[in-house]
């Protein structure tokens, strides 16, 4: 179903706690190669930022997740297909279980060769 949306809502309450939280559904999102609005915490958002995945608007505020929302809806459908296939591509080279596996492998040859 999430595959047919024409962008994906991320949002968690402004608390203090949800500024550096990263809720799972983030990397779903991303995996799913679909813009994303993201009304997160600041952590959450630039991870979906530097993935060029969407768009980030201010958690709990509705004229900012609006505006948002209208930013998205106004942009060229290849826009919105690149941002989609951008955060895919992140998804699947920095926070894929492939990719963490590949981390973790590398970590222990450093560590077994004295690094």
């Amino acid at each position: 179903m999430m595959q047919h949306a024409d962008a994906l809502l991320i949002h968690l309450q402004p608390k203090p706690l949800f500024e550096f939280t990263i809720p799972s559904k983030t990397q779903a999102y991303l995996a799913m190669g679909r813009p994303v609005l993201a009304a997160i915490g600041n952590d959450a958002a630039e991870l979906v930022e530097s993935a060029k995945a969407g768009v980030r608007c201010r958690p709990g505020d509705p004229e900012s997740i609006a505006a948002a929302a209208e930013r998205l809806s106004r942009l060229n459908p290849d826009v919105l297909v690149a941002m989609g296939a951008s955060g895919k591509r992140f998804y699947e080279n920095r926070l894929s279980l492939s990719a963490g596996v590949s981390k973790w492998e590398e970590l222990f040859t450093q560590v077994i060769a004295g690094r």
